[in-house]
């Protein structure tokens, strides 16, 4: 997961409670929440060190955790946490873009909206299912592992 340059130990954790935090984010199956995990799990804290010399163009620093069998959040590199949870680097950077800029986490605005016109009512594709079902039909000679049927 992180490399030889971690040094952070409590990078470190079994393959089950890894298996377990995976399995938990991905569970929730809707993207907002997994955001406000995600969310949750990523502080912006003020550098520890500054260097002398030119001021640094670091303004904050990221610190990631998760969670041990006890509930008690664990400092994790970042490798670690994308590693563990399974997302992508763009989806935590674009994370940290917005705790950076303070704003709140809302629905990124996929889906959720009814404005399908042209969809075609259950009912009308129920009759026209059971119209082409109602033609005389055949087995057919090509498949011999799944029975299907051809029109006459």
């Amino acid at each position: 997961m992180c490399g030889p340059t971690c040094t952070k130990t409590q990078c470190v954790m079994n393959g089950a409670r890894q298996q377990q935090l995976f399995e938990d984010f991905w569970s929730t199956g809707d993207y907002n929440i997994q955001n406000g995990i995600l969310y949750a799990l990523i502080r912006r804290e003020s550098p520890e060190k500054q260097t002398t010399g030119q001021p640094s163009r670091r303004q904050s620093t990221f610190t990631y955790f998760l969670p041990n069998e006890e509930g008690i959040m664990l400092d994790v590199c970042k490798a670690t946490f994308i590693a563990v949870l399974g997302v992508s680097t763009g989806r935590v950077q674009t994370i940290q873009a917005k705790i950076s800029t303070g704003r709140l986490l809302i629905s990124d605005g996929r889906s959720g909206h009814e404005n399908r016109p042209n969809t075609v009512p259950q009912q009308v594709r129920d009759d026209i299912l059971e119209h082409i079902n109602s033609f005389p039909s055949e087995l057919s000679h090509y498949t011999r592992n799944v029975i299907e049927y051809h029109l006459k």
